[in-house]
């Protein structure tokens, strides 16, 4: 079989599967009365802004890691830093007594 019948043979099975979802057959994905709720599979967000990143715990409740870029190792054998390793935000109320944002609880975290 040569390239250009696997791209066309592709493009059959990727504009089919597209049409089927559109006109009807993603109502069996997302069956609306299904009584599974589902579940949370991981208890961390990332974020990024294309520069930095970061990371969430929910378990934690609190920002885990910050560093400079977005990958964890920018070259071979180098590891980034993580500018919040054992880093505690919090603040002072009531006769400067303090309260620490990790000791807080989380309602949602999405």
């Amino acid at each position: 079989m040569n390239l250009r019948s696997v791209k066309f043979m592709f493009k059959v099975f990727l504009t089919s599967f597209c049409l089927t979802f559109l006109f009807g057959g993603g109502k069996v994905l997302a069956d609306t009365n299904s009584s599974y709720t589902g579940h949370n599979s991981w208890d961390q967000l990332t974020t990024s802004n294309g520069i930095c990143a970061g990371i969430y715990s929910k378990k934690d409740a609190k920002l885990i890691r910050l560093q400079h870029h977005i990958f964890s190792h920018e070259k071979d054998g180098s590891t980034t830093p993580n500018y919040l390793y054992d880093a505690y935000f919090g603040y002072q109320v009531n006769n400067n007594k303090t309260v620490w944002l990790n000791n807080l609880a989380v309602d949602q975290a999405e």
